[in-house]
């Protein structure tokens, strides 16, 4: 099996901006073959995703925990009036078929089971977590830069990548001020 980390020593790391700039141009909602998931319709879920297929899976199982910890503290927040929704029949099978393990995102436990939890909140806490992901790309992209400026070779960016994922600046970890601020 071919590790990321053999992919750089080899020289034939993925080209991050290349993923992005895909991305950006399908929007996440184009998936080719594939069926689409219920988070295709928002973008900057489907962009984080795009940009840590590539990365090592204790930072795909961090952006996971981040979308659990989101899940805990909107569930907090919730009012009495507000309850977890329906899912409904299609994003129940959804959710089915993903035990299959099909995508890559369904073989790391955290991001999995973040996904599924997210899958129950209510549209506009979806719609909050959405735009939290635009920081957290920003930040990665940041990062994956630099390390492209310094050394092509270098995999201490993912020791920055997870640090940053830990760190209080995270949006992931400081999911209720974002929550606050857009439930105002």
């Amino acid at each position: 099996m071919i590790t990321d980390q053999d992919q750089h020593d080899q020289g034939n790391a993925p080209d991050y901006k290349e993923i992005l700039s895909v991305s950006l141009k399908n929007s996440g909602l184009d998936t080719g073959a594939k069926r689409k998931r219920w988070y295709t319709q928002y973008k900057h879920i489907c962009l984080l995703l795009d940009v840590i297929q590539y990365l090592p899976e204790n930072i795909q199982g961090k952006i996971g925990d981040g979308f659990g910890n989101f899940v805990k503290a909107a569930s907090d927040r919730m009012t009495s009036g507000q309850e977890l929704k329906n899912v409904g029949p299609d994003k129940v099978k959804g959710l089915y078929l993903s035990q299959q393990k099909r995508r890559w995102s369904d073989r790391i436990p955290e991001l999995h089971y973040g996904l599924k939890m997210l899958a129950t909140l209510p549209e506009e806490l979806v719609l909050i977590c959405d735009t939290m992901c635009v920081d957290v790309i920003t930040q990665i992209n940041t990062l994956l830069d630099q390390k492209r400026n310094i050394d092509g070779q270098n995999p201490a960016v993912y020791v920055k990548i997870a640090h940053y994922l830990d760190s209080s600046d995270s949006p992931f970890n400081n999911c209720d001020t974002y929550i606050n601020h857009f439930l105002r």
